[in-house]
């Protein structure tokens, strides 16, 4: 399966699951299959009354895949379901950024 086709299978499925799901295979074996190197996680976070979003960046050959979708919830009472977010796919590429410490 190309890249561009396991996006689309993952947007076209509308999953509404925890973002780490489609991993496990939620969506799909042969998804999950592809997604086993886990390059960065819990970037971008997002802070909902109710939930948490974030993103979890997979690396795939020379091909970077992002997934962003419900990553917490904060109530014991509800499920991903009643979040009303779909986990999406995306192509990402690495950014460097430099930093500094004291001597």
């Amino acid at each position: 399966m190309t890249i561009e086709k396991l996006i689309n299978k993952i947007n076209d499925a509308r999953y509404k699951g925890y973002v780490c799901g489609v991993a496990d295979g939620a969506i799909d074996d042969e998804i999950a299959d592809m997604l086993n190197d886990i390059v960065a996680d819990d970037l971008y976070e997002e802070e909902y009354r109710w939930y948490w979003i974030s993103t979890i960046v997979y690396q795939i050959g020379d091909t970077f895949v992002g997934l962003r979708g419900v990553s917490s919830l904060k109530s014991e009472t509800m499920s991903t379901q009643d979040c009303c977010q779909n986990v999406m796919a995306s192509e990402m590429v690495p950014k460097s950024t430099t930093t500094y410490v004291d001597k």
